[in-house]
C-alpha cells in the first residue's frame, strides 16, 4: 500500500473513529502498518538502496562510506590506507595489476544494473559474471539420442552427448568520468548518483558496439565479427563458425519499394521469410534489433492487404512489435545500405554470451592538466562470443 493511499484512508477512519469501537481498532492497525512501511523506507534510504532488497551489511556500509569519503579527497593517503585494508577483506581473490580502488559492491552492483537499463544488448544477450579471463562457454553437439519402449522392454544404449568450450575474446572497457574539485566538495551534490549514471551511460555505449561488431582484438567478437552467410552457403559446405545466417532483401542497397504489378514485390516479405527461417525453438523469446533510422522504415511496411505490421506498444514503457515479436532499438546496429545488415532477429541470449570479470575498479587520473578538476579512470574487464550461430538470423540489402 503506498503511503498517500494510507494517508487517505486514516484521515477516513479518523472521521469515523468516534462511531465504534470496530473503526478504533481498523485505525491502530493501519496506523501500526504506516509506522512499519516508513521505518523500512527510512532504512532503505539510509543504505543508498531502494526498498526490498537484500540489506546491505556494515562492513558494505562502510566500505561504501569510506569510498565516497575518498572521491571528495582522492589525494588523501590515509583514506587510501583504510580503503585497502577493508579491500584486502572485502575482496579477497580479486587483483589488478593496474592497481586503483575497488568500487564497493553497494556501488558496483547499481552500476551493472544501470548497465543493464542503458544497453539493449546487454539486455538480449546471455551476460554473467565469470571467474576468471580464460572461461570457456561450453556447447553441446546434441548427439543425445532417445526412443520409446513398452514396461519391461529392453533399453538401448542412447548416445552420450559432447562439449566442446568456446573460448572468450574480450578485454577492457572503461570510462572516465571529470568534476571540479568545488563541487566535489558540495555537501549537496548528488556524487553517488552522477558516478552511476555517467560510469553506465559510457560503458553501456562502449558494450553495445562491442556486443554487435566487435573485431575481438581487446574486446569481446560481436555478432557480426564472422560476415554472416547466406542460406546457400549454409547447405554444402557448412556455415563457417559463427557466422550467422542472412536473407536478402532482393535490392541492392535497401528494401526496394512495393511493385502490385508483375512480378509482385513487397520490401516487407523478408520481414516474414527470416521470422519463420528461424527454428521455432528460437523464436520462443525471439526479438527484433535495429537502430532508429531502419526502424523509421520499417515502421512504415504493411502486407498484401495494407495492414501494418509494426504495432506499437499499448501501454508506456511497453515495446513496439513487429509480426508479434517485440523491438529493440539498439542505435550500433549497421544504417541501411549497400551490403549492410540492418536487422537482425532471434534469440539473442542463446546466440551470444557476455561474460563480466568481478570488480570495477577506479584510478584517479592524474594527468589531467586543468586547474581544479579531478578525472577518474573506471574500468573492467568484459568478454564475450557468439555460441550459437543458428539462434540470430540477420537481413543483408543485397539482391542475393
Amino acid at each position: 500500500m503506498e503511503i498517500e493511499e494510507i494517508k487517505r484512508s486514516l484521515a477516513q477512519i479518523n472521521e469515523r473513529a468516534g462511531i465504534a469501537e470496530e473503526v478504533r481498532a481498523d485505525l491502530d492497525d493501519l496506523s501500526k502498518k504506516f509506522e512499519a512501511f516508513e521505518l523500512k523506507q527510512a532504512r532503505a534510504a539510509a543504505r543508498g538502496m531502494p526498498s526490498g532488497e537484500a540489506p546491505a551489511t556494515p562492513e558494505q556500509i562502510e566500505h561504501r562510506d569510506l569510498f565516497m569519503r575518498w572521491m571528495k579527497n582522492p589525494h588523501a593517503s590515509s583514506i587510501r590506507a583504510e580503503l585497502e585494508s577493508i579491500e584486502s577483506k572485502a575482496a579477497d581473490g580479486l587483483t589488478d595489476a593496474a592497481g586503483g580502488v575497488l568500487i564497493p559492491e553497494l556501488l558496483s552492483d547499481r552500476i551493472l544494473t544501470r548497465i543493464k537499463q542503458v544497453s539493449p544488448m546487454r539486455r538480449l544477450v546471455n551476460a554473467q559474471a565469470i571467474g576468471s579471463s580464460d572461461f570457456k562457454v561450453l556447447r553441446s553437439d546434441n548427439a543425445a539420442s532417445s526412443g520409446w519402449v513398452g514396461e519391461g522392454s529392453t533399453r538401448n544404449e542412447t548416445d552420450t552427448p559432447g562439449f566442446e568450450g568456446i573460448a572468450l575474446s574480450g578485454g577492457t572497457v572503461y570510462a572516465l568520468m571529470t568534476a571540479t574539485e568545488e563541487i566535489m566538495q558540495d555537501s549537496k551534490y548528488d556524487l553517488q548518483g552522477h558516478l552511476i549514471e555517467t560510469i553506465a551511460t559510457e560503458m553501456a555505449k562502449t558494450e553495445g558496439v562491442a556486443i554487435i561488431s566487435g573485431n575481438g582484438t581487446n574486446k569481446p567478437r560481436g555478432l557480426l565479427n564472422v560476415t554472416p552467410e547466406s542460406a546457400e552457403d549454409g547447405a554444402s559446405p557448412a556455415r563457417t563458425e559463427g557466422a550467422l545466417r542472412y536473407l536478402p532483401t532482393g535490392v541492392a542497397g535497401g528494401f526496394g519499394a512495393l511493385d502490385t504489378g508483375s512480378p509482385y514485390f513487397n520490401p516487407a516479405d523478408v520481414l516474414v521469410d527470416v521470422v519463420y527461417d528461424l527454428k521455432s525453438e528460437h523464436r520462443v523469446g525471439a526479438t527484433w534489433c535495429m537502430n532508429s533510422a531502419t526502424a523509421a522504415v520499417v515502421r512504415k511496411f504493411r502486407d498484401a492487404d495494407g495492414r501494418w505490421l509494426w504495432s506499437d506498444g499499448i501501454a508506456m514503457g511497453q515495446p513496439p512489435s513487429l509480426l508479434g515479436y517485440p523491438v529493440e532499438i539498439a542505435e550500433d546496429w549497421p544504417d541501411i545500405g549497400a551490403n549492410a545488415h540492418p536487422i537482425a532477429f532471434g534469440n539473442f541470449g542463446a546466440a551470444y554470451f557476455l561474460g563480466d570479470r568481478s570488480g570495477l575498479r577506479m584510478t584517479l587520473d592524474d594527468n589531467i592538466t586543468t586547474p581544479g578538476k579531478i578525472r577518474w579512470y573506471v574500468r573492467k574487464r568484459v568478454f564475450g562470443a557468439v555460441v550459437d550461430d543458428e539462434a540470430v538470423r540477420v537481413i543483408k540489402c543485397a539482391t542475393s
